[in-house]
């Protein structure tokens, strides 16, 4: 059988083992170039053809082929797979941080509420964002001072409520809702009902700013009167 070179044509003798031992790689012993002698293997030689005095396969060199050809063959190189890799690095956090700042758009009232510190970027954000944050909320730092219950002055069958609403904490919050029950001597439910901050307050466009940190607001309350089976009342607030 007999194989020539792409590059300067010259024509070497090879035998199936040295094909087989070098997986079909021969080197060229007139320009020295390596070439896959299986792609122009022939039968026999040309009319007119010699063969070469050096006509032995060479041996797949260990080395890697040049960066020309690995790019010609269309396989990335080392740098490649490096930027390709960190591509997919910066593409990963891209689509993590875009997961994260939708669930703390979210969760914003939560993380302000268990977060106080993030509060300020929370609001910030919100500003560009056209959103809001709910004030933060502890109930048990309000507390209902002064309360004062009678009978209406103008209404029949009713009941003229009033006290001031305290903040104790030291910080804004939302207005609560307040819960006015009646029992009877023994403790039982006669009447319950919760009113919102627009049922109780004297300006009920108050109810949307919150109430200040360590501020008070009057609380006035008219209620159908629960009847004599109403020996005591409470407030709670929800």
């Amino acid at each position: 059988m007999y194989t020539h070179c792409p590059e300067c044509s010259t024509y070497f003798r090879v035998t199936a083992d040295q094909l087989r031992a070098a997986q079909g790689k021969v080197r060229c012993s007139k320009c020295d170039t390596v070439f896959n002698a299986l792609e122009t293997l022939e039968e026999n030689l040309p009319a007119g053809q010699v063969t070469a005095n050096e006509d032995a396969p060479a041996k797949r060199k260990p080395k890697k082929p040049p960066k020309a050809k690995r790019k010609k063959d269309g396989k990335p190189g080392r740098l490649g797979g490096l930027i390709k890799g960190l591509a997919s690095v910066i593409l990963i956090l891209v689509l993590l941080a875009g997961l994260a700042g939708q669930g703390a758009y979210l969760m914003r009232d939560t993380l302000a509420q268990k977060f106080p510190v993030l509060r300020p970027q929370l609001e910030t954000a919100c500003a560009y964002l056209d959103c809001d944050i709910a004030l933060p909320r502890d109930l048990a730092k309000l507390a209902l001072e002064h309360k004062d219950i009678r009978l209406h002055p103008n209404l029949d069958n009713a009941l003229l409520i009033n006290g001031k609403l305290q903040n104790e904490a030291g910080f804004a919050q939302p207005f609560p809702v307040v819960v006015l029950t009646f029992t009877d001597n023994q403790d039982r439910v006669v009447a319950s009902r919760g009113f919102k901050p627009e049922e109780y307050l004297s300006n009920p466009e108050m109810a949307g700013a919150g109430l200040g940190a360590r501020e008070s607001a009057l609380l006035v309350l008219e209620v159908v009167d629960p009847g004599p089976a109403a020996i005591n009342y409470t407030f709670d607030f929800k």
